[in-house]
């Protein structure tokens, strides 16, 4: 093969690679536009955003971020679905042991709580709509909880001891 066919071949798999990673990115620009957010995360790795990425174990994760009062009495409230893989974190100022319940819920949960140190200490699985108004709070203080899709923390191998890492 000549020198000017290689570099032919060459041109063709790099514009054929770039319009690849293009299609890609447009396909998922959804999953990582996090438009009108506030992107600070303190020092204690405390999140700040309306969504973040997160891995807990080895799963990657999207969250929606529930730092206020008013979000996190919302929740995952009168919703119809969770996407799969995603969830909601819920933040809180200072380990506490805060209770949910689940009015105004459509589809069952899994909850994650978490402690000061992002560790998992509690995964309480499949808790249905119909326990409403039962309560469901931590063994122990927390600082974090993540809901997710019930069964999602079983199929994922999310057990006591997973550290919540947050993208940055």
């Amino acid at each position: 093969m000549s020198e000017t066919s290689f570099r032919k071949v060459i041109y063709y798999i790099v514009v054929l690679l770039s319009i690849v990673v293009i299609v890609w990115i447009l396909t998922h620009k959804e999953r990582y536009d996090y438009t009108n957010t506030s992107d600070s995360v303190v020092a204690d790795n405390t999140p700040k955003r309306l969504a973040t990425l997160g891995s807990l174990g080895s799963w990657n994760i999207d969250l929606e971020v529930a730092d206020t009062e008013a979000k996190r009495e919302q929740g995952l409230s009168d919703r119809d679905s969770l996407p799969e893989e995603s969830g909601m974190l819920f933040v809180f100022d200072a380990p506490s042991a805060p209770s949910f319940w689940m009015k105004d819920m459509r589809f069952p949960i899994d909850f994650i709580w978490i402690n000061k140190d992002m560790e998992v200490v509690e995964v309480l699985p499949n808790i249905d709509p119909s326990t409403y108004p039962e309560e469901f709070g931590p063994l122990e203080p927390i600082q974090y909880v993540i809901e997710v899709n019930a069964g999602a923390a079983e199929r994922h191998g999310i057990k006591i001891g997973d550290i919540l890492k947050l993208a940055k």
